[in-house]
């Protein structure tokens, strides 16, 4: 994943969304890099101030993956903070634009065009035009093709493989991981879970996260069981975690993301729904328990890691191989505790 190139480039990577969706775009970011090492990479996303998220800059920058980030308007409303942002694009003098984003319609693509255009910006790399930039589906697994493999395609990386470990590579900072080793120093081996964030929709539930809590105290209890998230899930998880037996920690609020992810690298295991510290996991490889609901296709968000067992609607996936249950879920609320307490004993047992 080399190049003889060592063209300097400023190269503006566009990439908004949450922590999940910043995650899940490092694969094609490393790919860009390795491929100019002289580079310049400044970030384009959406300020996350108002909405209480953890912004991009706060993983890609802090890390030394970019240096600098600008921010654009949450609304059209707000004609003279595009002014000034434009006015500060434009002083950036980019060579090109890296568009590491979702899927849009046509016209919202053509409308970033014209705005890079009129930055002065002739070239966009990875603007999802053509029917194949979908995502694609396995036939024999039913899953589709990973969100972090679309966007590694779209830049050019159809060559390079997700099992490849470079392109997941993610530069903690010593002092974070000094920070957190103090933190954990009398933790000894540790579960981490994430019953948390932004969408209600897509969380399991408190009565299940209990339910979980005491089915595996019976032989996990020498486990400290940590849980992690923002300030606003303190008081769940304190509830939570009342009914664990052994040690435990509430960290939600008290770590930034980087922390976060230093705690999470080190677990023995990670069971969470859909949510940021999900794709913390995934990105260190940490065995996962996933719990998923339905609103997106299967496989696109997954945990892309080596040991994995996600739940999705009544299928279970391991890898490429796929279980159908008999039991009814018409939400994630409904995959059943006993499922997830046999899967999260399995990975303990593998590990």
């Amino acid at each position: 994943m080399s190049s003889n190139s060592n063209k300097a480039l400023r190269v503006l990577v566009f990439r908004p969304g949450s922590i999940g969706d910043t995650l899940i775009a490092i694969p094609a970011l490393n790919y860009f890099r390795a491929l100019h090492p002289g580079a310049q990479f400044s970030l384009l996303t959406n300020s996350t101030r108002e909405s209480g998220l953890v912004s991009a800059s706060a993983i890609l920058q802090e890390a030394g993956l970019i240096n600098n980030t600008f921010y654009y308007p949450s609304s059209l409303r707000m004609p003279g903070a595009f002014i000034e942002l434009s006015r500060a694009l434009v002083k950036g003098r980019f060579d090109l634009c890296l568009y590491l984003g979702p899927l849009r319609e046509w016209c919202a693509l053509v409308r970033y065009k014209l705005f890079f255009l009129t930055l002065g910006i002739t070239t966009v790399q990875g603007l999802p035009w053509q029917g194949q930039k979908r995502h694609a589906v396995n036939v024999n697994s039913g899953l589709y093709e990973h969100e972090a493999n679309r966007i590694l395609r779209q830049i050019g990386g159809e060559s390079m493989q997700l099992s490849d470990t470079s392109l997941w590579s993610f530069p903690l900072p010593a002092g974070c991981i000094e920070r957190v080793s103090a933190l954990l120093k009398a933790a000894g081996r540790y579960l981490v879970l994430c019953i948390g964030g932004k969408d209600p929709a897509k969380q399991w539930g408190s009565a299940n996260w209990n339910a979980l809590l005491q089915e595996l105290s019976a032989e996990h209890s020498d486990y400290t069981l940590i849980i992690v998230g923002s300030h606003a899930d303190s008081s769940e998880a304190t509830r939570v975690l009342s009914h664990w037996p052994g040690l435990a920690k509430n960290l939600c609020g008290d770590l930034s993301a980087l922390e976060s992810m230093a705690v999470i690298r080190s677990a023995a295991c990670m069971v969470s729904h859909d949510t940021g510290p999900l794709h913390m996991a995934a990105l260190m490889n940490v065995p996962c328990v996933a719990l998923f609901r339905d609103r997106d296709l299967p496989g696109v968000w997954f945990p892309f890691v080596e040991r994995r067992i996600v739940f999705y609607q009544n299928r279970e996936y391991r890898g490429m191989e796929v279980r159908t249950h008999e039991y009814i879920v018409r939400t994630v609320e409904d995959i059943p505790v006993s499922e997830v307490a046999r899967a999260v004993h399995e990975l303990l047992s593998q590990g």
